[in-house]
């Protein structure tokens, strides 16, 4: 299909974006099709022409070629490129969110801006809106989706809007755009008790009415020993579920306690990033090959929805004080837990069963998958009895 120009070793850098470099896919849920876009946003050598750096495909679900365009501005007003995500509706357009970037200030221009850009059909150049209100954000991620029942594109951005803020201090912002022209046609702040302690949006999921289903994890990233592999760990603490209705008001939602230390550094919309096709690679010390387990999963079905995630059992009924729990790190006493929460009340179930002493039922939430009803889910289930341990594969109906 392509391939990226050589990577060199000067990365693109400013006000934490960074330049990204390399191949994304997204898929229309709806009608099948999909886009490819070959990214390389940061520095070129000579050779390599800036015009080309960013090229675009459109697919129908056949796999035919509908369309194909470079990605650049008329006026080069960034140089760098950060790729947010990209949306496709049906054979009509391919949307594309980006954070256009310059290492240095130039007067008083924005030193960076997002910006949402489309690609018709029949039509061989982008069509680019900057959000004005993003002038030097930085830190940032998004969600960018069509919602078909409001015939338009939904944008949820999570940034920084002082260029000296920390990556933690990000705000929440709904977007909605135009189809046609993606220029905004209203947006509205989130409120920032939803990312309090350090929570960080993971995924969103629409309803058929354009609302949304926003989750949240406490994401807090911490370096602790000497070997230079295993140095960065992230805390994913509590889970936080809230509902975005389609003007953009979203509630408080619900909170599900939670306790884990992960391997390696975990960023915003980790969880929408792995439901794409990106794949967490395991540790190579055996003892913490744990990160395929932890984080959490919820399905959403028209009868509520059910949270899961691998927890230790002595720890699931709190005696004494918070302080007391130890996070999940190793998984030789985990069990999955089900939480469900249906119009106001929660229960916590187990998924497999109530756990015993000398036996353990948990679950690779990193190679998990469900239909497109939601309903149906399918994990990889490891059983223990003892020190005996199975791997097996699970389907679950809820």
């Amino acid at each position: 299909m392509g391939e990226l120009p050589t990577v060199l070793h000067r990365d693109a850098f400013a006000l934490e974006n960074l330049a990204s470099h390399d191949c994304y896919v997204a898929k229309d849920p709806a009608s099948g099709h999909y886009a490819v876009a070959l990214f390389a946003g940061g520095e070129l050598s000579r050779k390599e022409n800036a015009a080309e750096r960013v090229q675009v495909m459109h697919f129908s679900p056949k796999h035919e070629l509908l369309n194909q365009a470079y990605y650049n501005l008329p006026d080069n007003a960034y140089s760098y490129f950060n790729f947010l995500d990209m949306a496709v509706n049906g054979a009509g357009s391919v949307y594309l969110c980006t954070v256009g970037f310059n290492t240095k200030r130039s007067g008083d221009a924005p030193q960076s801006q997002v910006l949402v850009s489309v690609l018709r059909a029949g039509q061989q150049a982008f069509t680019h809106q900057t959000l004005d209100y993003t002038a030097n954000f930085g830190g940032a991620y998004a969600d960018l989706q069509w919602a078909p029942a409001a015939n338009r594109l939904q944008l949820f951005l999570a940034a920084a809007p002082e260029p000296k803020s920390k990556p933690e201090e990000r705000h929440l912002f709904m977007n909605y755009l135009d189809p046609v022209s993606c220029s905004l046609q209203h947006q509205r702040p989130l409120a920032p008790e939803l990312t309090a302690n350090n929570a960080q949006p993971q995924l969103l999921t629409m309803a058929a009415d354009g609302s949304l289903l926003l989750q949240l994890e406490q994401m807090q990233q911490f370096t602790q020993g000497k070997n230079v592999y295993n140095m960065l760990h992230t805390n994913l603490n509590d889970i936080r579920v809230c509902n975005i209705d389609p003007q953009g008001n979203a509630d408080t939602g619900y909170v599900i306690p939670k306790m884990q230390i992960a391997n390696g550094a975990f960023g915003p919309l980790y969880l929408q990033r792995k439901n794409r096709g990106t794949w967490v690679f395991r540790n190579r010390v055996p003892a913490l090959n744990t990160t395929p387990y932890l984080s959490f999963d919820l399905i959403h079905t028209s009868h509520g929805d059910y949270t899961l995630f691998n927890d230790y059992i002595q720890h699931l009924d709190r005696g004494g004080t918070f302080e007391n729990k130890k996070p999940l790190r190793y998984l030789v006493e985990a069990n999955t837990v089900c939480y469900y929460f249906d119009k106001g009340k929660g229960e916590r179930l187990f998924l497999f069963g109530t756990p015993q002493t000398d036996k353990a039922y948990y679950c690779m939430l990193g190679a998990s998958d469900r239909n497109s009803g939601g309903g149906q889910y399918a994990t990889i289930l490891i059983t223990r009895t003892g020190t005996d341990k199975k791997a097996q594969i699970a389907w679950i109906s809820f």
